[in-house]
């Protein structure tokens, strides 16, 4: 885990292989199917906020994921996950006080489709890869770590920036998750270059730090999801308070949704403090992934 840190707090991102359990991923794919069929919105505009960098995708909002989903919902509210990350990240990773931002649903299914340069309002952003472009054709994560985000004069900022530092790339594959300090990390999903498509899960997680902060606006995410509530709603409560109460899954039995998400929890509270993911910030496996199921065997610590 150590080793796993460390490399967080160089790149600012980190690759994750098999955070869920191998027989919840395709109902969680499932889900984001059904989603973008019957809720998604095309967004297409510039963000002024962010230097006027380009935004075009399919994309499901908070608000109607937490009407029509149970898995995004639950894998937001598990407590084993974000006691995960926070051992990652080096510090307690907040659930943002701000709901419109917890959890997205993006799909760049178009040539063209993108999500332009810039930053984000909290500090985490974990982005779980639904489906992965070709590579061949655009879609990769390209990114600056330890950046701050200058909101005056933003476009000659980033282009200063995009002229004389170094641009990193990486390639996240389909079931991947990348944990990403968001808010000190200009980033950018590359363009869609063909017929293929790159579909995400993106739930933000706050610092402390974010908590107490009044410098935090929501400008841009108001211009992309102007339909989301800053209301809470009611349809996480009971399923926050079942995930509590489960203790145990049987991989061998179909679960529900709600289980799903409490079969996470029960597989990162046995291996968190034992077990660290394989994969360095370029998705480069180093010794096998940590265990996704009860017959693979965790990789060393360092």
């Amino acid at each position: 885990m150590a080793r796993l840190t460390q490399e967080f707090a160089t790149n600012h991102v980190v690759i994750i292989d098999d955070l869920l359990p191998a027989d919840i991923l395709p109902q969680l794919m499932a889900e984001c199917s059904r989603l973008l069929a019957n809720e998604a919105r095309r967004r297409e505009t510039t963000i002024r906020e962010s230097g006027n960098t380009p935004r075009a995708y399919l994309s499901v909002g908070r608000d109607a994921i937490a009407r029509s989903s149970t898995i995004i919902p639950a894998l937001f509210a598990n407590e084993s996950v974000r006691a995960f990350l926070s051992k990652l990240a080096g510090e307690r990773l907040e659930r943002v006080p701000y709901k419109p931002e917890e959890y997205i649903l993006n799909s760049a299914t178009a040539s063209g489709d993108t999500h332009g340069w810039h930053w984000d309002d909290y500090a985490y952003a974990l982005i779980f890869v639904i489906e992965a472009p070709d590579p061949f054709l655009g879609g990769r994560v390209e990114y600056m770590p330890h950046v701050e985000w200058r909101k005056e004069d933003t476009e000659q900022y980033l282009r200063g920036l995009l002229t004389s530092s170094e641009t990193r790339s990486a390639y996240v594959k389909a079931g991947q998750c990348y944990l990403m300090k968001a808010n000190t990390t200009l980033h950018r999903v590359t363009p869609l270059t063909g017929d293929t498509r790159r579909t995400v899960v993106v739930f933000t997680y706050a610092s402390p730090e974010d908590m107490t902060s009044d410098s935090i606006t929501h400008t841009s995410m108001e211009e992309l999801y102007p339909e989301s509530s800053v209301e809470p709603l009611a349809a996480s409560g009971g399923l926050t308070s079942r995930l509590r109460s489960w203790k145990s899954h049987r991989h061998d039995t179909p679960c529900t949704s709600w289980r799903c998400a409490a079969a996470v929890a029960d597989r990162l509270a046995r291996r968190a403090s034992t077990c660290a993911p394989t994969t360095n910030s370029h998705g480069r496996d180093r010794s096998g992934a940590w265990a996704a199921s009860p017959e693979r065997r965790c990789a060393g610590t360092g």
